[in-house]
């Protein structure tokens, strides 16, 4: 993960070109946690999302983009009565989907910019890795087909972004709804 935000953080200042022309296309890398201010690499307590998209510019400057993306998270099991039992879970996702943007402030050479992006997707979300008992446990809830919405606030400095996204899992039998606070870069194409 540390190497993925470093390579972002790098190719940003690669990306001082025109950007954000009717037309352009480009290309969106993010990273970021899922449910966590950080995102997690330790052995056993992984959080961290990720997603790639390819998008390109209306003609009244907003972008739009699918994306690609995974999502992956520890969570604690617990019993009948509510009790954690001591051991972590692993709950992943694999979404594919369409993000629209709508910018709220931008300079007059589109080098800052505030946006909303609203996003729809439709994936798959594994609990315990699809398996349905975890020692003498048996879970009660299942891996299931994701299908949600999402509304968020982002910030682009040249092709630079931080963002925060909050995801509504329609279908999920996990959890209802997900924090996703990311950074990323946008790499534009010539025209």
């Amino acid at each position: 993960m540390r190497i993925i935000l470093f390579f972002i953080l790098l190719l940003s200042g690669l990306a001082h070109g025109q950007t954000h022309l009717r037309g352009q296309r480009y290309i969106q890398l993010e990273a970021g946690a899922y449910d966590e201010v950080l995102p997690s690499l330790q052995k056993g307590e992984m959080n961290y999302q990720f997603r790639v998209g390819l998008g390109s510019y209306s003609k009244q400057l907003r972008g739009g983009m699918f994306f690609v993306g995974y999502a992956t998270k520890s969570t604690p099991l617990v019993d009948d009565e509510g009790n954690q039992i001591g051991v972590l879970i692993p709950v992943n996702q694999y979404t594919v989907g369409y993000q629209h943007e709508l910018n709220l402030i931008e300079n007059a050479t589109k080098t800052f910019l505030v946006k909303l992006p609203f996003s729809g997707f439709l994936g798959y979300e594994s609990l315990n890795n699809n398996k349905l008992k975890y020692g003498s446990y048996t879970l009660q809830k299942r891996s299931d087909i994701l299908l949600g919405l999402a509304a968020g606030l982002e910030v682009e400095i040249h092709s630079f972004f931080i963002g925060y996204r909050q995801a509504y899992h329609l279908t999920s039998n996990y959890q209802k709804f997900g924090s996703y606070p990311y950074v990323g870069l946008k790499i534009h194409f010539f025209q």
